[in-house]
């Protein structure tokens, strides 16, 4: 049975999505799928990855909507650094998705994210890093989610975060947090930085690694010493393992 369809580099946007379809159901043929299965009969992929494509977020919806039966069976999508702009409105309609990686996009909003968690109860790991949100505002509590990253975008707050009661990891590296404070105002700065500790630390208590630097607060000069005191019982702060001597 044919589990994984690994499609990355083929420049799928050059193709028309019945292109990109026909691509997926040729890959599946010579995974020696009958030649009497319809698209509607084809085996339970989990995996797809049309990452590096090109790929815009109408495709993604083309092709979701030209082989429905994958909303069901999907288990791992990677749309890792294409051209969406958006959440594709098909990925809501999917309801086993365990792994979504849909970094290194344009994407300027989560509309539609609501419903992805929501919709997937068995997601772990959520991949948003490198694109262009501005704001976390619609993002909802999931049960098992325990990987969430938003690194590398513009995002100035996060006070709506909801609770991830399972979360072990969140990216928040590289963003806008703290922008609002004069960079002279190192009070303020660590004040800001605290209570955006106090949050995370709230909704997010099985947190053990955290990427936090590269944000308008984290250039204080207290930052680590901060954050550890605030989270003691975090593992790895911005990828480095924190270490006994760290907290002295």
């Amino acid at each position: 049975m044919v589990k994984a369809l690994d499609l990355y580099l083929n420049h799928a946007e050059y193709k028309t999505s019945q292109c990109i379809c026909e691509e997926i159901v040729k890959r599946l043929d010579e995974g020696k799928v009958s030649n009497s299965d319809t698209p509607e009969e084809l085996p339970n992929v989990r995996l797809l990855d049309l990452s590096r494509n090109f790929i815009r977020t109408r495709l993604v919806n083309e092709i979701a909507e030209t082989l429905p039966q994958i909303s069901t069976t999907m288990e791992e999508l990677y749309l890792t650094a294409n051209e969406m702009e958006t959440i594709p409105h098909a990925l809501k309609s999917f309801t086993s998705l365990r792994i979504a990686v849909l970094n290194s996009n344009r994407i300027n909003s989560i509309d539609g994210i609501a419903e992805v968690l929501i919709n997937n109860p068995h997601l772990t790991l959520l991949d948003l890093k490198t694109n262009r949100i501005t704001d976390i505002t619609g993002l909802v509590s999931h049960p098992n989610l325990e990987s969430l990253s938003f690194s590398n975008n513009q995002i100035t707050s996060i006070d709506s975060l909801p609770n991830f009661p399972k979360l072990k990891f969140i990216g928040l590296f590289g963003n806008f947090l703290g922008k609002h404070i004069d960079s002279s105002d190192k009070p303020q700065l660590k004040s800001c930085l605290s209570e955006t500790l106090l949050l995370i630390k709230s909704r997010c208590p099985q947190l053990t690694q955290l990427c936090l630097d590269g944000n308008f607060f984290s250039q204080i000069d207290d930052y680590i010493p901060v954050v550890t005191e605030s989270l003691p019982t975090l593992e790895y702060l911005d990828s480095i393992i924190i270490e006994e001597n760290i907290l002295r």
